[in-house]
């Protein structure tokens, strides 16, 4: 750490210390005190609590509250005539209790437990926030499972099931588990007041939630005095544990979100305005040094990007209903963002699993089956009127009708798929994109491991790729599966023998430290992309063993009918050499020294040699991957191995067919 983070740290550790002698003994704030000093002029804390919901209700926060309600369902119900079913349904199943969360089923018979850790089926105990140890086992096996829920965003999909129905069952569940959550998770007290990017999460939820239920008869001006109360709570909680100096990635961007949510939507509050401000600043300043000029996140995780450009979006519109705007730089970032999510989109709307992936989203408003790839890039295609990137009508399409308060429709063409060949060099990434004879989409890491010292949520990569085609995942990425949850299972998700590149003497490129932590990390150069006609390539190498004395090159050719990849490994002495191709579940098999596999309804051939002076050892190997966070199956996992002396060259030729 520096001498700026150790200094921070202290102060944060002082001010932890003075709040514990504060709170911690249960000295909660009363709720008439914190009323009257919203409202200086005279009269009871009821008649002052009656004025404050009367002037929230009558406040325009977002831009569909300015048309009138039974307009805004009838449009609701004729552009997207199953999403109504569909909220309703999921939101029949909160007001019941009952959630999944990363795919686990989890049931209440009674009150929600906020503090339960579903997989373990402990509770966290309810102590100072800062005794919470959740990275030990012994006190909650995966964190996220705790905070997910926690994060309320169900509470969205309540506020939302109300105001399409009228239907008051959805207005008290929703009120009831908001005040119930308020009362079990005292400031400051318990596992959900330990990250300050979880507030902003919360804060988000909230917002959206309150703007659909204020007006129903189930909230009354207590409630609301409530709520805006612990509104207040949790911005003023993030502003004192920002995710400062070595921890400043993606958290960060999210806290600052929150604060300009608390300050543009909450002027009632005494430091709306300081929220605002300071959110607005740090957000400005780091999207612009966590996101690379051509848009792609420093972070190199394909989820965190999703996150981040979110957040943007998300800050964007908050800001311009405050009377301000985000800079020309930052939103020009923002559409170099999304410029990317659509260039490594595949034709299904999915995205491959590189780097960490936490299975969240930052704001919940469409209800169903999900479509976050295409939702985001919906959004973007209306904000920034770009027309390859619309991806024409869908379910998707409804979080732009929320957001801009029409039918989110544009006159723009439905999305073409990107060109042949996408460069983002400063982000360290080559999309191949052949349409002849199929459509197939090549992703190429030539980047670096990830943001900052810590490089948190890169895994070790350099020079992996993968490739979809027709929609369809044939090579992919081995995903994340969980964090501390994992174990040391974590250290293989993350390893450079769980991507498709090559491993030398069974040595990761970068150096693990920690389950967040890198040590010595390999370094990227990206030496040559070409096209000419049908002809498509792109060369690169990587230092990460160079503690050996070895470089290792890969170049990847598309000649019309094939991939062909040359991997060199340049240097001295004799070293186990494996190549790795992480495959999509399919059926495989190898014939006269050839693998085959079948994807259904795609058929791919692997041809490796070595030339005449090494016999090449295949294999066929079943690994974990994890389609999403939570989840992890079993897959085939192609290897190529021999025990060579360097210079060494090995080609593999990759013949795809329908």
């Amino acid at each position: 750490m520096s001498a700026a983070e150790i200094f921070y740290r202290l102060l944060r550790v002082l001010r932890d210390r003075i709040d514990r002698q504060k709170y911690a003994v249960g000295a909660q704030q009363p709720l008439s005190a914190f009323v009257s000093r919203l409202r200086h002029d005279d009269g009871p804390p009821e008649e002052l609590m009656q004025r404050l919901l009367a002037e929230a209700q009558h406040r325009t926060v977002f831009p569909w509250q300015k048309m009138p309600r039974q307009d805004l369902v009838n449009s609701f119900a004729k552009l997207f005539p199953e999403s109504r079913k569909t909220t309703l349904m999921a939101a029949n199943n909160y007001a019941a209790n009952r959630f999944t969360v990363f795919g686990l089923e989890i049931n209440f018979d009674e009150a929600v437990d906020w503090h339960l850790d579903p997989l373990s089926g402990r509770r966290v105990p309810l102590v100072w926030q800062g005794d919470v140890d959740y990275y030990s086992p012994q006190v909650v096996r995966e964190v996220k499972y705790v905070w997910e829920l926690n994060r309320c965003q169900h509470f969205v999909t309540l506020g939302k099931a109300w105001f399409l129905s009228d239907e008051s069952k959805y207005a008290k569940a929703l009120i009831d588990q908001w005040l119930d959550w308020i009362e079990k998770n005292p400031y400051m007290m318990g596992i959900n007041w330990t990250s300050a990017l979880e507030c902003a999460f919360r804060l988000l939820s909230w917002t959206w939630a309150l703007q659909f239920i204020k007006t129903s008869p189930a909230m009354d001006a207590e409630r609301y005095a409530r709520i805006l109360m612990s509104i207040g709570e949790h911005a003023s909680f993030i502003c004192s544990h920002l995710s400062k100096y070595s921890s400043a990635n993606n958290h960060l961007i999210g806290e600052s979100l929150g604060l300009i949510y608390a300050g543009a939507f909450y002027p009632e509050l005494p430091s709306a305005g300081k929220w605002l401000d300071k959110g607005h600043s740090l957000l400005e300043k780091e999207i612009l040094r966590q996101v690379t000029s051509d848009g792609v996140s420093r972070e190199q995780a394909f989820a965190y990007h999703r996150y981040v450009l979110n957040f943007g979006v998300l800050a964007d519109g908050a800001l311009r209903l405050a009377g301000s705007s985000l800079s020309a730089s930052v939103l020009q970032r923002l559409e170099k963002m999304a410029e990317f999510i659509a260039a490594i989109m595949d034709d299904s709307g999915n995205i491959p699993a590189v780097g960490d992936d936490d299975g969240g989203r930052a704001l919940l408003l469409v209800d169903g089956e999900e479509a976050p790839n295409r939702e985001l890039v919906a959004v973007a295609a209306r904000l920034y009127q770009r027309a390859d990137l619309n991806p024409g009508p869908g379910h998707f399409q409804e979080a732009a009708f929320w957001l801009f308060g029409d039918s989110g429709e544009t006159d723009l063409p439905p999305y073409s798929s990107a060109g042949e060949m996408s460069v983002f060099e400063k982000g360290g990434y080559v999309i191949i994109a052949p349409r002849h004879p199929l459509r197939q989409k090549l992703i190429f890491d030539c980047g670096p491991l990830g943001l900052g010292a810590m490089a948190a949520h890169g895994h070790a990569d350099a020079l992996s790729f993968t490739l979809s085609v027709a929609g369809r995942q044939v090579i992919t990425d081995s995903g994340a599966w969980l964090y501390l949850g994992a174990g040391e299972e974590r250290r293989y998700f993350r390893s450079t023998r769980a991507h498709s590149t090559l491993v030398v003497d069974e040595l990761d490129q970068s150096e693990m430290l920690g389950p967040f932590q890198w040590g010595r990390r390999a370094n990227c150069t990206l030496h040559s992309v070409r096209k000419n006609g049908d002809y498509l390539s792109v060369e690169a190498a990587h230092d990460g063993y160079k503690p050996l004395g070895i470089t290792h090159s890969r170049r990847i050719e598309y000649d019309g009918r094939a991939w062909v990849i040359t991997d060199t490994i340049s240097g001295i002495g004799i070293h186990q050499i494996d190549v790795y191709f992480q495959l999509a579940p399919s059926r495989c098999r190898i014939v006269d020294g050839r693998v085959q596999c079948h994807f259904k309804d795609v058929k791919v051939k692997f041809d490796i040699s070595a030339g005449n002076r090494y016999k090449l050892a295949l294999e066929l190997e079943e690994q974990w991957y994890s389609p999403r966070f939570g989840e992890r199956l079993r897959r085939p996992v192609l290897r190529a191995s021999a025990k060579v002396a360097l210079p060494f060259t090995l080609k593999t030729r990759i013949e795809i067919n329908a």
